[in-house]
Protein backbone atom coordinates (compact mmCIF):
# COMPACT_ATOMS: atom_id res chain seq x y z
CA UNK A 1 0.00 0.00 0.00
CA UNK A 2 2.37 2.49 0.59
CA UNK A 3 4.74 1.81 -2.45
CA UNK A 4 1.01 2.84 -4.33
CA UNK A 5 1.21 6.01 -2.25
CA UNK A 6 4.81 6.65 -3.00
CA UNK A 7 4.11 6.17 -6.57
CA UNK A 8 0.92 8.27 -6.95
CA UNK A 9 3.03 11.01 -5.01
CA UNK A 10 5.77 10.70 -7.40
CA UNK A 11 3.38 11.68 -10.38
CA UNK A 12 1.97 14.33 -8.73
CA UNK A 13 5.40 15.82 -7.84
CA UNK A 14 5.76 15.05 -11.57
CA UNK A 15 2.75 16.83 -12.78
CA UNK A 16 3.66 20.09 -10.38
CA UNK A 17 7.04 19.89 -11.89
CA UNK A 18 5.88 20.18 -15.78
CA UNK A 19 3.46 22.81 -14.96
CA UNK A 20 6.39 24.94 -13.45
CA UNK A 21 8.12 24.43 -16.20
CA UNK A 22 5.67 25.72 -18.48
CA UNK A 23 5.00 29.02 -16.10
CA UNK A 24 8.68 29.15 -16.24
CA UNK A 25 9.06 28.46 -20.40
CA UNK A 26 6.19 30.86 -20.56
CA UNK A 27 7.93 33.63 -18.41
CA UNK A 28 11.59 33.25 -19.79
CA UNK A 29 11.22 31.45 -22.98
CA UNK A 30 12.62 28.10 -23.28
CA UNK A 31 16.22 29.10 -23.75
CA UNK A 32 16.59 31.51 -20.97
CA UNK A 33 14.59 29.19 -18.64
CA UNK A 34 16.93 27.09 -15.91
CA UNK A 35 15.74 24.14 -13.71
CA UNK A 36 16.83 26.11 -10.64
CA UNK A 37 14.10 28.56 -11.87
CA UNK A 38 11.35 25.26 -12.49
CA UNK A 39 12.57 24.03 -8.81
CA UNK A 40 11.36 27.58 -7.31
CA UNK A 41 8.45 27.40 -9.49
CA UNK A 42 7.39 23.85 -8.30
CA UNK A 43 8.78 24.29 -4.94
CA UNK A 44 11.05 21.13 -5.02
CA UNK A 45 14.51 20.66 -4.55
CA UNK A 46 17.00 20.14 -7.47
CA UNK A 47 17.02 16.87 -6.57
CA UNK A 48 13.44 16.14 -6.99
CA UNK A 49 13.81 17.42 -11.01
CA UNK A 50 16.34 14.96 -11.78
CA UNK A 51 14.68 12.42 -10.01
CA UNK A 52 11.97 12.49 -13.10
CA UNK A 53 14.37 14.17 -15.55
CA UNK A 54 17.70 14.62 -17.05
CA UNK A 55 18.02 17.81 -18.17
CA UNK A 56 15.57 20.95 -19.55
CA UNK A 57 15.13 19.45 -23.08
CA UNK A 58 13.45 16.03 -21.19
CA UNK A 59 11.40 18.77 -19.53
CA UNK A 60 10.59 20.24 -22.69
CA UNK A 61 9.73 17.22 -24.02
CA UNK A 62 7.69 15.52 -21.79
CA UNK A 63 5.16 18.97 -22.09
CA UNK A 64 5.51 18.44 -25.84
CA UNK A 65 4.37 14.18 -25.59
CA UNK A 66 1.57 15.74 -23.37
CA UNK A 67 0.06 18.18 -25.06
CA UNK A 68 -0.13 15.95 -28.29
CA UNK A 69 -1.52 12.84 -26.05
CA UNK A 70 -4.72 15.00 -24.95
CA UNK A 71 -5.31 15.87 -28.18
CA UNK A 72 -4.93 12.55 -29.60
CA UNK A 73 -7.22 10.75 -26.66
CA UNK A 74 -9.95 13.44 -27.59
CA UNK A 75 -9.95 12.74 -31.30
CA UNK A 76 -9.66 9.04 -31.03
CA UNK A 77 -12.10 9.11 -28.18
CA UNK A 78 -14.71 11.08 -30.95
CA UNK A 79 -13.94 8.75 -33.37
CA UNK A 80 -15.49 6.20 -31.83
CA UNK A 81 -18.77 7.57 -32.39
CA UNK A 82 -19.82 6.61 -35.96
CA UNK A 83 -21.16 10.14 -36.21
CA UNK A 84 -24.11 10.00 -38.95
CA UNK A 85 -22.94 13.72 -39.89
CA UNK A 86 -18.78 13.42 -39.98
CA UNK A 87 -18.17 16.91 -41.02
CA UNK A 88 -20.41 18.32 -38.01
CA UNK A 89 -18.94 16.03 -35.99
CA UNK A 90 -15.61 17.29 -37.22
CA UNK A 91 -16.71 21.18 -36.82
CA UNK A 92 -17.92 20.78 -33.17
CA UNK A 93 -14.41 19.26 -32.27
CA UNK A 94 -12.36 21.52 -33.76
CA UNK A 95 -15.02 24.59 -31.72
CA UNK A 96 -13.81 22.49 -28.97
CA UNK A 97 -10.06 22.83 -29.53
CA UNK A 98 -9.85 26.23 -29.80
CA UNK A 99 -12.55 27.27 -27.00
CA UNK A 100 -10.74 24.69 -24.81
CA UNK A 101 -7.57 26.69 -25.60
CA UNK A 102 -9.11 30.17 -24.38
CA UNK A 103 -11.14 28.83 -21.13
CA UNK A 104 -7.91 26.39 -20.37
CA UNK A 105 -5.17 28.61 -19.17
CA UNK A 106 -2.58 25.78 -18.40
CA UNK A 107 -2.96 24.20 -22.05
CA UNK A 108 -3.20 27.76 -23.51
CA UNK A 109 0.17 28.62 -22.02
CA UNK A 110 1.65 25.40 -23.43
CA UNK A 111 0.61 25.63 -27.02
CA UNK A 112 1.89 29.17 -26.55
CA UNK A 113 5.63 27.71 -25.50
CA UNK A 114 5.60 25.65 -28.64
CA UNK A 115 4.45 28.03 -30.82
CA UNK A 116 5.95 31.40 -29.96
CA UNK A 117 8.67 30.89 -26.86
CA UNK A 118 11.41 28.74 -28.32
CA UNK A 119 14.10 28.57 -30.92
CA UNK A 120 13.91 25.19 -33.31
CA UNK A 121 17.71 25.62 -34.05
CA UNK A 122 20.54 23.26 -32.87
CA UNK A 123 19.71 21.49 -30.50
CA UNK A 124 16.01 22.06 -30.41
CA UNK A 125 16.03 20.82 -33.93
CA UNK A 126 14.77 17.51 -32.81
CA UNK A 127 11.86 18.57 -31.39
CA UNK A 128 10.71 20.36 -34.91
CA UNK A 129 10.98 17.23 -36.05
CA UNK A 130 9.09 15.07 -33.06
CA UNK A 131 6.34 17.98 -33.77
CA UNK A 132 6.09 16.95 -37.47
CA UNK A 133 5.65 13.54 -36.88
CA UNK A 134 2.98 14.59 -34.46
CA UNK A 135 1.74 16.06 -36.84
CA UNK A 136 1.70 13.82 -39.62
CA UNK A 137 -0.61 11.54 -36.76
CA UNK A 138 -2.99 14.53 -36.57
CA UNK A 139 -3.23 14.29 -40.09
CA UNK A 140 -3.96 11.41 -40.55
CA UNK A 141 -6.68 10.80 -37.95
CA UNK A 142 -8.97 14.18 -39.08
CA UNK A 143 -8.34 12.70 -42.32
CA UNK A 144 -11.11 10.15 -41.12
CA UNK A 145 -13.49 12.11 -40.74
CA UNK A 146 -13.44 13.33 -44.32
CA UNK A 147 -12.99 9.94 -45.67
CA UNK A 148 -16.64 9.26 -43.49
CA UNK A 149 -17.78 12.20 -44.92
CA UNK A 150 -17.25 11.48 -48.35
CA UNK A 151 -18.25 7.92 -48.18
CA UNK A 152 -21.68 9.27 -46.91
CA UNK A 153 -21.88 11.67 -49.20
CA UNK A 154 -21.44 14.66 -47.78
CA UNK A 155 -18.60 15.47 -50.00
CA UNK A 156 -18.23 16.04 -53.63
CA UNK A 157 -16.99 12.77 -55.16
CA UNK A 158 -13.88 14.77 -56.44
CA UNK A 159 -12.95 16.21 -53.11
CA UNK A 160 -9.36 14.86 -52.24
CA UNK A 161 -9.77 14.29 -48.31
CA UNK A 162 -5.97 14.78 -48.00
CA UNK A 163 -6.08 18.91 -49.09
CA UNK A 164 -9.10 19.88 -47.01
CA UNK A 165 -7.55 18.14 -44.20
CA UNK A 166 -4.39 20.05 -45.04
CA UNK A 167 -6.74 22.84 -45.74
CA UNK A 168 -8.34 22.43 -41.96
CA UNK A 169 -5.25 21.93 -40.24
CA UNK A 170 -3.72 25.18 -41.75
CA UNK A 171 -6.94 26.88 -40.55
CA UNK A 172 -6.67 26.00 -37.22
CA UNK A 173 -3.46 26.80 -36.86
CA UNK A 174 -3.29 30.25 -38.08
CA UNK A 175 -6.28 30.84 -36.00
CA UNK A 176 -4.57 29.64 -33.06
CA UNK A 177 -1.58 31.86 -33.89
CA UNK A 178 -3.42 34.90 -34.49
CA UNK A 179 -4.92 34.48 -30.72
CA UNK A 180 -1.86 33.68 -29.25
CA UNK A 181 0.09 36.73 -30.21
CA UNK A 182 -3.04 38.99 -29.78
CA UNK A 183 -5.23 37.63 -27.41
CA UNK A 184 -6.70 40.58 -26.90
CA UNK A 185 -7.89 40.93 -30.47
CA UNK A 186 -10.71 38.57 -30.06
CA UNK A 187 -12.44 35.91 -27.91
CA UNK A 188 -11.94 32.53 -29.56
CA UNK A 189 -14.99 31.41 -27.31
CA UNK A 190 -17.15 34.46 -29.61
CA UNK A 191 -15.70 33.64 -32.96
CA UNK A 192 -14.32 29.89 -33.04
CA UNK A 193 -18.21 28.41 -34.08
CA UNK A 194 -18.47 31.15 -36.99
CA UNK A 195 -15.05 30.56 -38.04
CA UNK A 196 -15.77 27.15 -38.04
CA UNK A 197 -19.27 27.00 -39.44
CA UNK A 198 -17.61 29.40 -42.35
CA UNK A 199 -14.70 26.62 -43.42
CA UNK A 200 -17.38 23.48 -43.12
CA UNK A 201 -19.91 25.71 -45.06
CA UNK A 202 -17.28 25.75 -48.08
CA UNK A 203 -17.05 21.89 -47.86
CA UNK A 204 -20.05 20.75 -47.10
CA UNK A 205 -21.60 19.37 -50.09
CA UNK A 206 -25.04 21.05 -50.89
CA UNK A 207 -26.40 17.81 -51.77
Amino acid sequence: MMAKRTKAEAQVTRENILAAAADVFDAKGVAGASLAQIADQASVTRGAIYWHFRNKMEIFAALQEQMHQSIIEIVLADLENDHPRPLQQLQELCVKLLTDLETDSQKRKTISIFFLKCDYSGKMEVFLRRQQDNKQKNIELFERYLDRAKRKGHLRPEADSRVLTLSLLFYLTGTVYEYLRGPSLFSLAEVAPALMNQFFQGITSPS
